[in-house]
């Protein structure tokens, strides 16, 4: 997840964890330490006045969880309810990784 408002971003982190503890999930979460920073200038007259100039920053903050030993219907269910609720602000990026056991040439 990535948001604007980190107020905001831990709220919907605490929401999501507390609907994979409904599922009866293992969950994970971390957030990452500085945020991401955008700095850029725009001059306030397009033309003239090249010295009166505006700077913005933009700080974008992540936040991830990881739910553990998902069933195919329940990812789907769980993935679909934390979508309905996003918070207005924050983004949501949702990756699948399948375990799979070793081949027997690899293992001692």
């Amino acid at each position: 997840m990535k948001g604007n408002d980190p107020a905001v971003l831990d709220s919907y982190a605490k929401f999501a964890t507390t609907a994979g503890k409904h599922f009866e999930l293992e969950t994970k979460t971390w957030k990452l330490r500085k945020p991401k920073h955008e700095r850029f200038t725009m001059y306030k007259s397009v033309h003239i006045y090249k010295k009166h100039k505006s700077q913005y920053e933009l700080r974008t903050y992540f936040s991830f969880v990881q739910f553990k030993y998902l069933t195919g219907s329940t990812c789907d269910t769980l993935v679909e309810y934390l979508q309905r609720n996003l918070p207005e602000g924050v983004a949501l990026k949702t990756s699948k990784i399948e375990l799979q056991k070793l081949p027997d040439y690899l293992e001692s």
